[in-house]
């Protein structure tokens, strides 16, 4: 088999390191790329051809060489243009596995596993549900069989010279019922294997030079499989990770010296996968898919790249690797109110990069990358609960032009804003969209006018309605299902007010907006509404740690106990994670109402406050800032503007409240929080595209590129 593969690598001009194993066996079970003896820094270990990639091409390059692809991708682009990259890759991929021998990628074929196993496609509804109230909580009809049934059994009918049927014998249902069976089974293999090996390339993705590569003009990123290079295993671990994948045209190839003799005829660029440090033997190749969530690991390629910290003992005793991280003391040391060494906004991984080394001995290394999803409609029923509980309930009305102007200010997103799910960093766990999203909901009707004529000038206060409904230019950068929202019912009042704002609108196109980011300017101003805002978000990240059907004790239990395996123990590590980063945020708000209280700068650590400090004494001046600050006397409160609350007479009152909501599950804490490596970028977020069948997932800010070409 790897033989084969070779011989047909070096026969279309690609070229393999002597001293690697594509398939070697390891402990785990699964494959890998192993040395099989030391390997210098900067060799290079992989140089595949595009032309040896199958994938579907842009109408350029089928301009060019549109001879050399499959006949099958050929089909696809002239008459499914709009058919989504990662089922035209599939489909393309099924040809050549149906045509067997005849396929001119049937070396590359036979190197492929019978299935990816632990694959979502592959899960039975039951194993699914262990899955419910994550990110990967599946809704709806079984995607693989929608979307087969939808896209892909007509386009095999049509044209079975192109998909052949696999031999096989008539069961009970009759040749029909068979012949539709054999060609789910095949499309379910495909699609798991699609999914765990092929590479995304954006402008922005970790493959240098993307940029030359287009989007396909049908809609959608272009999907490669790469032969031989998707052998290679993935790590988040830093310190793990060896090799590099870069994208060369053909000059930058023979400038690195890789092409002697030229380049094959035909071919305008290479990927070419390097040594990034000396790979010794018996050492696994790895490099990074991108800077991915366990949830997107699990989804995408069927396994979870942290590693899991609690021994299966009998009696559910728990190993060494189940002890407390050091940001979990941390947070014990500062009293759960963060009093002492409490989380920074926006850099809730600080302790845990400090103590990285202890953290990785006791609890394992963590995804750094993990997140969750805080549904706007939470938000919504959270602090619209809140306002009417202060007898300012909000109008119908008035909650959609909250809801429209959010939209078109970049905060939601324009397409079904309703269905808006906010993204919580293990890095950033409490995002500005966020906490702006909740100052608008709670403030009222004379505040929220007074924000649109600042923010958007008259034309929005005045077609507040209207902004959303024809769509506001610009991309948001929160991504949602699509979905129908419900309109709101408030009453003979509610539904006058509602007339007379649509009339107000009517006729007026939305303009664009610019970006909105409150930040913690109005909270700093106005400390009853800072406590109202902190309280109500708080709120919104309990409801969201209860839609899980454990507790994270019971998950820790679970995960100790020598019942769970499999399946289920990836599950289970998979909505701890999510439940890691909402404790994060609670802390993250605990630690915000905290510094608002005492006066403290917003999104510094304690450590650039006192060099501020000892900067100032040398000068003679008292330290206005920091701490010092915090210890004299605390700045008047403001009064809540419109909503006639009192300041709070017990200065501790609100905080308790706080540290309690955000603690209500760690008296027995097992110490489950997000670890750090000592990577600085983020990767999930803003960019969407396609990961699988009928599933668009955010992949982030730009991957890092990888190291320039010499």
């Amino acid at each position: 088999m790897a033989e084969a593969f070779e011989e047909w690598l070096d026969k279309h001009g690609g070229k393999k390191h002597a001293s690697l194993d594509l398939v070697k066996e390891l402990p785990n079970g699964d494959r890998g790329v192993v040395a099989t003896a030391p390997i210098a820094e900067g060799e290079l270990l992989l140089l595949l051809p595009i032309n040896c990639a199958l994938y579907m091409p842009n109408d350029e390059e089928w301009a060019k060489r549109g001879s050399s692809f499959p006949e099958a991708v050929g089909y696809l682009h002239e008459h499914h243009r709009t058919l989504s990259p990662f089922l035209a890759t599939t489909l393309a991929l099924m040809s050549e596995v149906a045509r067997g021998g005849e396929s001119a990628w049937a070396a590359y074929v036979g190197t492929l596993p019978p299935s990816c196993p632990d694959c979502l496609l592959n899960w039975s509804k039951e194993e699914k549900k262990d899955l419910e109230g994550t990110a990967l909580e599946e809704l709806g009809p079984d995607p693989a069989a929608d979307a087969f049934k939808r896209h892909v059994a007509p386009i095999l009918a049509a044209r079975r010279d192109l998909w052949p049927l696999q031999q096989q014998g008539e069961g009970e249902g009759g040749a029909a019922a068979d012949e539709a069976a054999a060609d789910l089974a095949l499309f379910v293999r495909v699609a798991g294997l699609v999914q765990s090996r092929a590479f995304h390339l954006e402008a922005e993705n970790w493959v240098s030079g993307a940029k030359e590569i287009s989007k396909l003009e049908g809609g959608g990123t272009q999907v490669f499989l790469l032969p031989g290079i998707d052998m290679i295993n993935h790590s988040h671990n830093p310190a793990r990770r060896n090799a590099h994948l870069q994208r060369l045209n053909v000059a930058q190839a023979a400038a690195a010296k890789l092409t002697e003799g030229g380049a094959p005829e035909g071919v305008e660029a290479f990927f070419v996968m390097r040594a990034d440090k000396p790979i010794a033997e018996g050492e696994e190749v790895l490099h990074t898919y991108g800077n991915l969530s366990d949830a997107q690991l699990l989804q995408t390629y069927g396994f979870l790249d942290s590693e899991d910290g609690f021994a299966q003992l009998p009696g559910g005793a728990a190993s060494g690797s189940g002890s407390q991280p050091p940001e979990a003391a941390a947070e014990e040391e500062g009293g759960n109110g963060g009093k002492k060494g409490g989380k920074k906004r926006g850099k809730a991984g600080a302790s845990a990069a400090k103590g990285k080394e202890e953290a990785e001995e006791g609890a394992g290394y963590r995804n750094p990358y993990n997140a969750a999803l805080v549904p706007w409609e939470a938000v919504e029923d959270v602090c619209c609960g809140l306002m009417k509980s202060m007898d300012q309930g909000l109008p119908a009305a008035l909650k959609r032009a909250k809801r429209e102007f959010l939209a078109a200010a970049g905060v939601l997103q324009v397409a079904a804003p309703e269905a808006t799910q906010f993204v919580l960093l293990a890095r950033e766990p409490l995002p500005d969209e966020l906490l702006t999203a909740v100052q608008v909901l709670l403030m009222t009707k004379e505040e929220f006018n007074e924000l649109k004529r600042e923010h958007g000038g008259e034309q929005a206060a005045a077609g507040g309605s209207a902004a959303g409904k024809k769509g506001a230019a610009g991309k948001s950068p929160i991504k949602g299902a699509a979905g129908k929202g419900k309109k709101g019912k408030g009453g003979a009042a509610a539904a006058k007010e509602e007339a007379e704002v649509d009339k107000a609108g009517e006729g007026k196109e939305a303009a664009a907006l610019p970006k909105l980011s409150l930040g913690t300017a109005l909270l700093e101003e106005d400390e009853d509404f800072a406590e109202m805002v902190c309280i109500a978000t708080l709120q919104v990240l309990k409801s969201c740690v209860e839609r899980y059907p454990s507790t994270s004790k019971e998950d820790v239990r679970l995960l100790k106990s020598s019942e769970c395996t499999g399946r289920q123990r990836l599950a289970v590590r998979v909505r701890l994670g999510e439940k890691d980063v909402l404790q994060l945020a609670q802390k993250a708000v605990v630690e915000l109402l905290r510094k608002l209280r005492e006066g403290e700068p917003i999104g510094k650590d304690a450590g650039e406050e006192e060099e501020e400090e000892e900067d100032e004494k040398p000068q003679g001046k008292k330290p206005a800032k920091g701490k010092a600050a915090a210890k004299g006397k605390p700045p008047a409160a403001k009064k809540r503007r419109g909503l006639g609350a009192e300041a709070s007479s017990d200065e501790g009152g609100m905080e308790a409240d706080a540290a309690a909501t955000a603690v209500d599950e760690e008296e027995d804490d097992d110490g489950l929080l997000a670890g750090s490596d000592d990577s600085e970028r983020v990767g999930y977020g803003a960019d969407e595209f396609d990961d699988g069948i009928g599933e668009a997932h955010d992949r982030g800010k730009a991957h890092e590129a990888p190291k320039a070409s010499e």
